[in-house]
């Protein structure tokens, strides 16, 4: 068999809703693609993913147990088993979707680009699992073995982001600094009745709001003149 994958192997269990696989075709420094499908999940078409001379790394999604993953390469198939595991901690991360009480939740995108509240929850989701797979392999790089946090996730145990309706309105949203925002979306999440387990959970955020509007004409040449330009914006965190 020419298709190799050296990362996981057959019947590993994994705690990870989208984990990275890394491979290569044994004996080829060729470009070209493979393609990648979850049977378990019924998907309707495989996904391709670029081989760059010779190698591969690609994203599957997996459900709880088994699931039986096939790659294929030209005319070969590789065929092999992640059992996914949910991990039960007790604490999680909680990804939100941050809507002021007077706007409609568009987030600013290119205008051929879906930028609707929907299409803002599966962006965040997907971000969300690709932050724990790759938190994972660093701890593994490191010798801790493929651990991770945990997402909140609903009944079937699929990842979930939450619509939150602040009341604070564009305009006083616009006019507060990323501190500002940072401290007043803090405290309205905390004692929201919306959700439960606050203390159990870190906010992982994303204000549906931020706009970057430079004056026409206008080509910023540094960050600073970027962020000039941008309003609703901040990137603050806690340990």
């Amino acid at each position: 068999m020419r298709i190799r994958v050296y990362n996981v192997i057959h019947g590993e269990r994994i705690s990870l809703h989208l984990p990275l696989l890394l491979g290569d075709i044994d004996c080829s420094t060729e470009d070209g693609v493979v393609k990648v499908r979850n049977t378990s999940r019924q998907e309707a078409q495989a996904t391709e993913w670029p081989v760059v001379e010779g190698a591969f790394k690609v994203f599957v999604k997996l459900i709880p147990g088994d699931n039986h993953i096939q790659i294929c390469h030209e005319d070969e198939i590789l065929s092999l088993t992640l059992v996914f595991v949910f991990p039960q901690f007790k604490h999680f991360v909680r990804p939100v979707y941050i809507v002021l009480s007077d706007d409609d939740g568009y987030f600013q995108g290119p205008e051929c680009e879906d930028c609707s509240v929907d299409s803002a929850l599966e962006r965040i989701k997907v971000g969300a699992m690709l932050l724990q797979t790759f938190t994972a392999e660093k701890m593994k790089e490191h010798g801790f073995g493929r651990i991770s946090f945990q997402l909140e996730v609903n009944s079937s145990y699929e990842p979930i982001c939450h619509v939150f309706n602040s009341k604070l309105t564009l305009e006083e949203a616009h006019s507060l600094s990323g501190l500002d925002l940072w401290t007043y979306f803090a405290r309205e999440l905390m004692t929201s009745s919306h959700f439960v387990d606050k203390e159990l959970c870190k906010w992982y955020c994303f204000m549906s709001f931020t706009r970057y509007a430079p004056p026409p004409g206008t080509v910023p040449s540094t960050h600073s003149d970027i962020i000039k330009y941008t309003k609703g914006h901040t990137a603050l965190g806690e340990q």
